[in-house]
Parts: C-alpha cells; sequence; structure tokens
C-alpha cells in the first residue's frame, strides 16, 4: 500500500520559508563563532595566567638564590656553636665561591675536579688567595638552606670541613645551570684560614 501527502505553498509562503531557513542557519553560524570566541578567550586567559606562574616561579628562585648563602652561613654557624666559633664572611672567599660555582654550572659537572682538572686550589690562586688552609663543599639538586646543611652534616668529609677548628673564614655562592639534563641550583662553600693570620699569630708568639 503506498500513501503520500504533499502540501503546497504559495510564493509568498515560498519565500518567507527561506528567509526563516537563512535566519537559522545564520544563528547557528554565530553561536559557532561566539563558542570559538569563548574558547579563544579561555585559551588566552590560560596562558596568561601560564606565564604569571613562570614569573613567579622565576622571581622565587631567585630570592632563594639570593638569600641562599647567608641562609647557609647561619646554619653552618650554628652547627659550629661557640665552642668551635662563627665563621665570618669573606668577601674573597665569597669571590672563589662564585667562580667554582659558575664554572659547574656552565660545563654540567658536579665534583671537586673540573673536567680540565682545576682542583679547588686553582681558584683560591684565581683570587690569590693565599690560606694556612682551606676547603670547600658543594651541593647540587637542592633549594633550601636547610637540607643542604643537613645533607652536608650527614657526610663526614662535608662535615669535618663545617666543623674544622682551624678555619676562620667562609664564602657561599651559587650558580644556575644543568647537571644530568635537569636544571638546577650549583652551592658551593669555600673555607679558609688567610696565611697572614698565622703569621701573625706566630709573630705574637715569638714576642
Amino acid at each position: 500500500m503506498h500513501c503520500s501527502f504533499t502540501i503546497y505553498m504559495t510564493k509568498k509562503e515560498r519565500v518567507i520559508a527561506a528567509i526563516v531557513g537563512l535566519l537559522c542557519a545564520w544563528t547557528m553560524i554565530t553561536g559557532t563563532a561566539n563558542a570559538l570566541t569563548r574558547d579563544e578567550e579561555i585559551i588566552a586567559r590560560i596562558k596568561t595566567l601560564q606565564a604569571q606562574i613562570e614569573e613567579l616561579q622565576k622571581q622565587r628562585e631567585q630570592l632563594i638564590q639570593v638569600n641562599m648563602p647567608s641562609g647557609i652561613v647561619r646554619l653552618m654557624n650554628a652547627d659550629r656553636g661557640t665552642n668551635l666559633g662563627h665563621l665570618t664572611v669573606s668577601p674573597t672567599l665569597e669571590r672563589i665561591a662564585q667562580m667554582k660555582a659558575n664554572d659547574m654550572a656552565e660545563k654540567g659537572y658536579f665534583t671537586h675536579t673540573s673536567p680540565e682538572g682545576k682542583t679547588p686550589w686553582y681558584w683560591f690562586q684565581q683570587a690569590g688567595y693565599k690560606y694556612f688552609i682551606a676547603g670547600e663543599n658543594v651541593a647540587v639538586f637542592l633549594s633550601d638552606p636547610e637540607k643542604i646543611e643537613q645533607a652536608w652534616m650527614n657526610s663526614p668529609t662535608h662535615r669535618a670541613n663545617i666543623l674544622n677548628p682551624f678555619f676562620t673564614e667562609v664564602g657561599v655562592a651559587t650558580a644556575r645551570g644543568k647537571y644530568l639534563g635537569q636544571e638546577t641550583l650549583f652551592v658551593v662553600q669555600m673555607f679558609g684560614k688567610p696565611a697572614e693570620i698565622l703569621q701573625n699569630q706566630r709573630s705574637k708568639a715569638a714576642l
């Protein structure tokens, strides 16, 4: 059995239907465009937030790097206590520590001797620091002074430097670079007792 149904429209009705169809199509296009605009706005806001977060993270890292040396010196002197005496900060030792930290960061190594064979004493010589006794502590992958100090105190050789009764001065510096393919902060702590101090002590003893 077959059945059909036909609607006959006047010319005016067909025009009206066509206009309604165009309006519906325009509404759909406008709605899609508005949706795309909203998506673009959301993406733009997300990118702005990401940029702000990155900038805050950069500022945080800069603050950590700036405050790191003084924090380490404070904790080191606390561990030395009054019996051993506090070490004074030496601008020369700070410069030596900075040279070593920069070298480690630029070349991506973490040892007391550089890939070219430069020992810690090389940096003392570069700065013209004549010492009776000197030492070096280094750290990497740590950005908290307390964690760095604790790690050094847990290591017999690093602890020996921190608690060495002959040291009188210290200098700490940091540099940001890559080690084993990862961004990190290189921390260097240089200890010393200038040779002239020993000479003065001997001179006084001779008197």
